[in-house]
């Protein structure tokens, strides 16, 4: 096994035993950041330890169903994680998810 081999190996395996956590809800900063967040750089990062934060991606035509409109983004309606995933729409959409106007919605809340 190569050096590379394993310093790639050694590092998936530190990756896969570190303990897990909720990673802070980002989304590039248009305008003024959606309620809950807070302006870090060009960056709107979420406001609360992230586990019950809104859902926020950025507005293209109407919000989808389980959003609402904040300045120039969509921010779901309930916590993360409750709310629907919604990402913008390229193409078709992926397994799991349908189309609702510009985005791709998961099926399962």
């Amino acid at each position: 096994m190569s050096l590379c081999t394993r310093s790639t190996l050694s590092l998936a395996l530190l990756f896969l035993s570190a303990p897990v956590f909720s990673a802070p809800e980002i989304v590039p900063k248009d305008g003024y950041c959606p309620t809950g967040y807070h302006t870090e750089g060009r960056y709107c990062v979420s406001n609360r330890g992230n586990q019950n934060a809104p859902e926020a991606i950025a507005k293209d035509g109407y919000c989808p169903s389980g959003y609402h409109t904040e300045g120039r983004y969509c921010v779901s309606n309930r916590g993360s994680q409750d709310a629907p995933t919604a990402i913008p729409k390229d193409g078709y959409c992926p397994s799991g998810f349908h189309t609702e106007g510009r985005y791709c919605v998961s099926n399962r809340h």
